[in-house]
């Protein structure tokens, strides 16, 4: 008996060793890992990242969780990882609003996301598409480009409301077009898309994956869509810059991030894992509405900085107030 007891305490010994070995290894303390997520439940942003957490909490074999905080254009979310402990025990699902936009919208930002955010890999892309109402005389990106020109002012586009994708997707559209579009801001992409059904606004740059039920209904024609490339849900439907504004590309990214100060093999550790994930086939079977990536820590930080430069001299350009 004593000599049995003896070898199952011996077994129980080499498990033990061994989850402690894999824990040294991903470096990452015990416990379950939180992915915050600055949107709420539901969306694209908040489905991409559940496909993430899933496949860490594979990979790792500890829990992963998606921890949703919403609000206050994404800044308390922010914050909450900005302040974690930098083990690896805090991700968050950075996008281009969070950790690109609305930094440069602030007067007195209360968080910077090339300093106070660690990058770990892209996660995807979310195209948007520049939708009218079926009504439109205008069936191209050229014959609204060719009206706007002649009617400096008159046209109008609508947006979800300052600061959004569809606001700054289109200051820029008018920025590298030359034209002179005025913004009529909603409270949300529904109501500015119900307007612009009904005639009160010309243009709007919407999400594929939202505006698609709407298109295929015949409420609304897509001109083009947003990105460099054409999107696999609008084959037929060209590009922004193969319509005549050649260095148009605009997509709705999602990044993994952590707090600075995370250890670096922690953050290679997860970046290598979400690029297996993200070249899976049935993660990009599972991701409708954006097209998946995957990248290195660096290609990601060159990519933020990037991106920060360029909306930054958006928002400068077009002279939108800030908070």
């Amino acid at each position: 008996m004593r000599g049995k007891l003896a070898r199952m305490l011996g077994i129980l010994g080499l498990i033990v060793a061994a989850h402690s070995g894999a824990a040294q290894t991903d470096g990452i303390p015990e416990g379950p890992i939180r992915i915050v997520v600055p949107v709420s439940a539901g969306g694209t942003v908040d489905i991409v990242s559940r496909s993430v957490a899933a496949g860490l909490q594979q990979a790792l074999g500890r829990s992963v969780i998606v921890e949703n905080r919403t609000g206050g254009s994404g800044v308390p979310a922010t914050l909450n990882v900005v302040h974690a402990k930098p083990d690896g025990t805090t991700l968050y699902m950075g996008t281009i609003g969070t950790v690109a936009v609305n930094p440069h919208l602030m007067r007195k930002p209360p968080y910077d996301p090339l300093r106070d955010l660690v990058p770990i890999s892209l996660v995807a892309d979310v195209p948007g598409v520049l939708v009218v109402s079926a009504s439109s005389p205008f069936n191209t990106v050229g014959d609204l480009i060719a009206y706007a020109k002649k009617n400096p002012g008159k046209l109008n586009y609508g947006s979800a409301g300052n600061g959004t994708s569809s606001h700054m997707s289109a200051e820029l559209f008018k920025q590298e077009a030359g034209v002179d579009i005025l913004h009529v801001p909603y409270p949300g992409a529904t109501p500015a898309v119900m307007d612009l059904i009904g005639g009160q606004v010309q243009m709007f740059f919407d999400n594929i994956i939202t505006a698609l039920p709407q298109i295929k209904g015949g409420k609304l024609k897509a001109l083009a869509v947003s990105a460099a490339k054409r999107s696999r849900y609008l084959p037929d439907v060209p590009t922004i810059a193969e319509s005549g504004v050649p260095k148009y590309d605009v997509t709705g990214w999602l990044g993994l991030m952590a707090p600075a100060g995370t250890p670096d093999a922690v953050v290679r550790r997860l970046s290598a894992e979400v690029q297996k994930l993200m070249r899976a086939p049935a993660t990009q079977a599972r991701i409708v509405g954006a097209e998946t990536i995957g990248s290195t820590p660096e290609a990601f930080a060159t990519f933020l900085k990037a991106e920060n430069e360029r909306w930054a001299a958006v928002i400068k350009a077009s002279n939108i107030p800030l908070n």
